[in-house]
């Protein structure tokens, strides 16, 4: 068996130059079957034009995302307040693209003849649930990087190999591949006979590159490698278009979050909501999700107090 490359892509959240950049770059790098891991138009601006490019692709597969499966499912209640973003990305979306979505699944494995399988989902939870693999998150990452911990050549994930809880959970589990995406830090490690792969964010990455990550997954040699990829493409104009677009103006609190994540390349929706659960409690409002005038009062006075303009 010759060598194969795939390319992993995951969390492209509608920025479709993002996605146009990857696709380019891995079929310069001989990518010959694209693998997207969940999360694929709720966020950016070209909701229908990402899927739409995505559902014309040959030799891809895909798997669902949280924010794809809320798409499909979400309720009518949710018109107004903390989740309208869902409810109304929903309603912009065509009939094709939401059937689309619809009909995903959660996981799926890959197999090539000769070579370990490839396990496909989009939370890290699916798989290593109660380990420290879900603790790689941006939450993480930024509290690292502003606390001088790591920076971007030394961020390393070596300690996984010490959790035990892992070890046993990877013990029960067949020797292959296991990527998936969700937290937006692209990163990989080996343990145990098993390739742990988050492919890393295409359209909003928080990892303080603004560049747009996917991962090459190459089998040689009777193994598989991964080989993360950083690809340049307009941030600044897709911005400038993002801040003119009907979402921002419909969905003003979910994409001024997004808008300044792409912007900053870090995450701003755990703070914002641990600003917001305050915001609430002072003024004694205990509506879960947040209600409409809490969420857009809330928003109104975070962003005031935070480096970035919208």
């Amino acid at each position: 068996m010759g060598s194969i490359t795939y390319a992993l892509i995951s969390d492209i959240h509608g920025n479709l130059p993002a996605l146009e950049a990857i696709l380019r770059d891995a079929q310069y790098a001989g990518a010959k079957r694209f693998v997207f891991l969940g999360d694929y138009c709720l966020g950016l601006f070209e909701p229908n034009e990402t899927m739409d490019m995505l559902r014309r692709l040959k030799n891809a597969v895909f798997v669902s995302g949280n924010e794809d499966s809320g798409l499909v499912t979400c309720p009518d209640e949710m018109q107004k307040g903390q989740y309208h973003a869902r409810y109304w990305y929903r309603g912009h979306l065509s009939k094709e693209n939401l059937a689309f979505l619809s009909e995903l699944p959660n996981t799926t494995v890959l197999r090539e003849s000769k070579a370990p399988p490839i396990f496909l989902f989009h939370k890290p939870e699916t798989y290593f649930k109660s380990t420290m693999v879900s603790n790689i998150n941006p939450h993480y990452y930024a509290l690292g990087r502003d606390s001088n911990q790591f920076n971007k050549e030394t961020f390393s994930v070596d300690f996984l190999k010490n959790d035990q809880k892992l070890s046993d959970t990877l013990s029960m589990l067949e020797d292959g591949v296991y990527a998936f995406g969700h937290t937006h830090i692209q990163w990989h490690e080996k343990i145990d006979g098993k390739l742990l792969v988050n492919a890393g964010s295409a359209g909003l990455p928080l990892d303080f590159d603004r560049k747009a990550a996917y991962t090459l997954l190459n089998f040689s040699g009777g193994e598989w490698s991964a080989e993360p990829r950083r690809v340049t493409y307009d941030v600044d104009l897709t911005l400038e278009r993002f801040k003119q677009s009907i979402c921002m103006q419909s969905v003003p609190v979910w994409c001024g979050i997004i808008y300044l994540e792409l912007k900053t390349a870090r995450e701003q929706a755990t703070p914002f909501l641990h600003y917001t659960e305050s915001f609430a409690n002072q003024r004694n409002d205990n509506t879960r999700p947040f209600a409409e005038d809490t969420w857009n009062d809330s928003f109104n006075a975070w962003i005031s107090g935070v480096k970035g303009d919208i």
